[in-house]
């Protein structure tokens, strides 16, 4: 217990702390994309290589909300704890550039010693990051238990804070996102945006030791309250603590694969520009705040077993009634397109397009981690261990599923049947989860019956994407008019989202999430011309290197010149593969359009090369644009 002359942490002062947190979820976004974006430098931008970090990132939160919840429980001065996480993150994160000149050198050398082939590289890729990165996620990952300790006193309890706290987190991350990609990054750069996020780190630890001056945070034994419902459901409103990290499993690993096949998905609904990402990712995260707000309102009047049941059921459902009708988006656009608009709403219609697709859905996931933390139970002073137990599990879950969607359901199953494969999941975990808490039989079949049929009918009555609508650019050139042509090939992949060829007569188009690559009639004298003007500046035949394949024009011209090796980097697979279709038109040998014995494609390591690694002494480098002019 703590000194009598030590006043116990006031409801005033947990405010604050929730604005503390607020601030330190929008320097965790700041330092994840700085991140992101500077490894991207070193290992190349392909979903891979973006894939080992995260996963790295993600590691290290995943051990320090365990490690830290440990420490936390045991800590009188957890608001002490907090603040020198805050601090020692901000002060990690200051040397960013050092750290990452020291990994640039290392992956250097060993690229040019090793000569790695894929999946060795992926795991040099991950150690490396893993090794920069796991210092300052372990320290964010730990900041959740110790602020959800500072804030536990006896007149409060557990019911409604940790919901409350996790959405002001996620409210922070949003806000991040959003001032990172359109102020910080355009206007400061990457060290701007890294001083401004150190400069709060430091101040929420000012803050905090202030705070932390003659208070104590009591740890009293009684058994905290788990959100159980009423009387009717008091045999059904607890879950043991074993199935509360199953649920926190499956949520982390449904909800970050939702995100990987959503942030898929939009490359043809809004792009894949770094607005478009940041508005994406702003939504997601806007929705979660939201749905932990609405879980701190159902534990706080008891109805946390209904909520959770609830949050599980509705997502398959919602989802597999609005999925289908995705491609209806480029109405809107086209719309819009009538006004001659502007670059503020052509992104104002982006950023509506995104609330109205992923808004809801990320709402309800927003929901169920913080009430499977909230139903934990047990005692008061082991609620820290617990959380961080539970994020732990959670948070090693959503890498798993991230790399389930990015590298499995995606490419095999297509995103349409990813989203109806991840609903029937949720379905079954949510049936389940229905039928162990709530103890009246008829509220069980109604709501179990209902979300079941709900589910079933929409899979299987409502229609499959046009795929000429859902890819026809509507997105870049505001127009919804696809009666131009017919597509012929489809495909998706991780790497390059969704390409299509259309055909209209005998001119055949390659598209790649709705934006024009090439085609076989009006534009092959541009394609050919990127291989012509840049070889007229030559005098010697040694080796060329092509960036982006496309149609496999360009290229098939560089074969028609005595060069020695022509070396080819394209990161989408589904790209090389679509360009069969062009290849009588580009090569006019109705053969391959270059010689095996003269070159060589790599279509899936793109971005392996490091920039710090020797020249290859080619003589002709060209880069084939993704749109013509």
């Amino acid at each position: 217990m703590p000194d009598p002359a030590s006043p116990v942490l006031t409801d005033s002062l947990a405010r604050t702390l929730k604005r503390l947190f607020f601030a330190s979820g929008a320097t965790g976004l700041i330092y994840e994309t700085i991140f992101v974006k500077v490894f991207g430098y070193t290992f190349g931008t392909t979903a891979y290589a973006t894939a080992t970090v995260l996963a790295a990132f993600m590691g290290g939160l995943a051990l320090g909300s365990y490690a830290v919840g440990r420490m936390a429980t045991r800590s009188k001065r957890p608001i002490l704890l907090y603040a020198t996480l805050e601090l020692a993150t901000g002060l990690y994160c200051l040397f960013t550039p050092f750290w990452h000149r020291l990994v640039t050198d290392g992956y250097v050398r060993l690229h040019e010693s090793l000569q790695p082939d894929g999946a060795t590289l992926t795991a040099i890729r991950f150690a490396l990051a893993f090794l920069v990165v796991l210092i300052p996620s372990t320290l964010m990952g730990g900041t959740l238990p110790a602020i959800l300790k500072s804030a536990l006193t006896r007149k409060a309890g557990l019911s409604g804070q940790i919901g409350s706290f996790y959405a002001a987190n996620l409210g922070g991350a949003a806000t991040g996102t959003l001032v990172s990609t359109f102020l910080l990054l355009p206007t400061g750069g990457l060290y701007g945006a890294l001083a401004v996020a150190v400069l709060v780190n430091v101040a929420i630890f000012a803050v905090c030791v202030r705070l932390s001056r003659g208070v104590a945070v009591e740890a009293p034994g009684e058994p905290v309250e788990s959100g159980g419902g009423g009387p009717a459901d008091a045999p059904r409103g607890r879950l043991p603590y074993a199935a509360v990290l199953g649920i926190a499993a499956f949520s982390g690993l449904s909800s970050l694969a939702y995100e990987n096949i959503f942030s898929h998905v939009f490359g043809t609904l809004i792009g894949s520009s770094a607005f478009a990402f940041g508005t994406m990712l702003f939504t997601f995260l806007l929705g979660l705040a939201f749905g932990g707000r609405l879980s701190a309102g159902f534990a706080r009047r008891g109805k946390a077993p209904e909520a959770l049941a609830a949050s599980l059921l509705a997502p398959p459902v919602l989802l597999a009634a609005g999925v289908p009708f995705y491609d209806r988006i480029d109405s809107l656009y086209g719309l819009v397109g009538l006004t001659a608009p502007s670059f503020l709403v052509m992104e104002g219609c982006r950023f509506l397009v995104c609330v109205a697709v992923m808004l809801a859905p990320a709402t309800l996931f927003g929901m169920v981690f913080p009430l499977c933390m909230e139903m934990a139970g047990g005692r008061m002073q082991d609620t820290p261990r617990r959380i961080g137990a539970i994020y732990a599990v959670n948070t090693l879950a959503s890498v798993v599923g991230s790399l389930l969607a990015g590298f499995v359901m995606i490419g095999r199953l297509g995103s349409q049947d990813s989203f109806r494969v991840l609903g029937a999941a949720g379905l079954v975990v949510g049936l389940a989860v229905l039928f162990r808490l709530l103890a009246d039989r008829r509220r069980r079949l109604v709501w179990g019956g209902g979300a079941a049929a709900g589910f079933l009918l929409a899979t299987g009555l409502l229609p499959a994407w046009n795929i000429g609508r859902i890819t026809g650019g509507s997105w870049v050139y505001f127009t919804h008019d696809h009666s131009r042509a017919e597509v012929i090939h489809f495909e998706e992949d991780v790497h390059g989202g969704m390409t299509t060829v259309t055909q209209e007569g005998k001119v055949r188009t390659m598209w790649t999430n709705g934006k024009f690559q090439g085609n076989n009639a009006t534009e092959m004298s541009v394609q050919r011309g990127f291989a012509v003007y840049p070889v007229l500046l030559q005098n010697r035949f040694e080796r060329a290197l092509n960036i982006g394949f496309g149609t496999g024009v360009t290229a098939a011209t560089l074969g028609r010149f005595p060069f020695k090796k022509i070396e080819i980097a394209e990161i989408a697979p589904s790209i090389v593969r679509a360009s069969r279709f062009f290849r009588c038109r580009a090569s006019g040998s109705r053969g391959r359009p270059i010689s095996s014995t003269r070159s060589s494609t790599n279509s899936v390591t793109a971005g392996s090369r490091p920039a710090g690694c020797s020249s290859n002494g080619s003589s002709s480098t060209i880069s084939t644009p993704s749109t013509f002019s």
